[in-house]
């Protein structure tokens, strides 16, 4: 009878335990809810605090763009591009920056708008210094000749790039390069590659002469008959002087098996000079000089006014 009392006393116990779980049970999600409510809470007012802080910031700086836009710097830029054209770039790619240090995206929009301007060969990066500063680390071509066309010479870089400018023959002396006469095809558009190969044999031959003393003398390379389109018996290249003219052969790297090779005819042309009738003159003192063979050759011209035609 006492062990029935005693062992209905602990399921009454027990019971008890158990409500008490579940009443605690039912208790639990109320709290967890206060605390994510006050998390939610908090996330919201920093969010709201973070958006509305970025609006004011970027107000204020889209308010000292308008001010104090973006100063543009070219890194080593060279000085033949001079003051006009470095202006013209910064102007291009101006309206592409953004004063806010955020906007990557304004960075990349202004050097794909600098690549594609016929000055620049390439764009390595734009980089943002403090105090509203944006240098320019870019590659730039440099003009290497004049090329004789129906409108007049345009400028071309040395692989043949055409580049902005187009210009009469009376500006030829001080512009201070060599033109190119007589090649096959027309001008492209600005920036792209001039075609054709005679163009490409010319360029050759003038970056060997412009660092030669003489190269003042030199005023075009006709390439007319390049590839012998003309006469195959007849050299290929001519150099044009200010007073007669080089007959040189194939272009540079082009020579025939029995022909010269372009260090060896500079050296005959340097022997030409040395002499005294020529008076320190490549054309032997305005005559034909031909160093397509193993010994330089000097003729008379025999019609002066044909010589002088080609540069009209």
């Amino acid at each position: 009878m006492s062990w029935f009392l005693f062992g209905k006393s602990g399921k009454s116990k027990q019971r008890g335990k158990s409500t008490a779980r579940r009443k605690s049970s039912r208790k639990l999600p109320w709290a967890m809810m206060a605390k994510l409510f006050a998390v939610v809470a908090v996330v919201v007012v920093l969010g709201t605090g973070w958006y509305y802080g970025e609006l004011f910031l970027t107000r204020q700086i889209n308010r000292d763009h308008n001010q104090n836009p973006p100063a543009i710097v070219f890194h080593e830029l060279p000085a033949w591009l001079g003051e006009h054209r470095q202006q013209e770039l910064a102007n291009e790619i101006s309206g592409k920056l953004k004063a806010d240090p955020i906007q990557h995206d304004s960075l990349s929009a202004a050097a794909h708008r600098l690549a594609e301007n016929p000055w620049v060969e390439s764009v390595q990066r734009l980089v943002r210094k403090p105090g509203g500063v944006v240098v320019v680390h870019a590659t730039y071509r440099r003009p290497a000749a004049l090329v004789a066309a129906r409108d007049g010479y345009h400028l071309v870089d040395t692989n043949g790039h055409r580049l902005p400018g187009v210009y009469p023959f009376e500006q030829l002396r001080a512009l201070g390069l060599i033109a190119v006469i007589n090649v096959g095809s027309a001008p492209p558009a600005e920036g792209d590659r001039w075609p054709g190969k005679d163009l490409a044999g010319a360029l050759k031959l003038i970056d060997l002469i412009a660092a030669e003393p003489f190269a003042d003398q030199v005023r075009a390379v006709d390439v007319s008959n390049y590839a012998g389109r003309m006469d195959g018996d007849k050299p290929q290249l001519r150099i044009m002087t200010d007073r007669g003219i080089v007959r040189w052969g194939r272009a540079p790297g082009e020579e025939g098996v029995y022909e010269p090779d372009a260090p060896r005819k500079m050296r005959m042309l340097a022997d030409v000079a040395q002499q005294a009738a020529s008076r320190g003159r490549i054309d032997a003192d305005g005559k034909i000089v031909d160093v397509f063979h193993d010994t330089p050759m000097i003729h008379q011209p025999d019609n002066w006014s044909d010589t002088r035609s080609a540069l009209n």
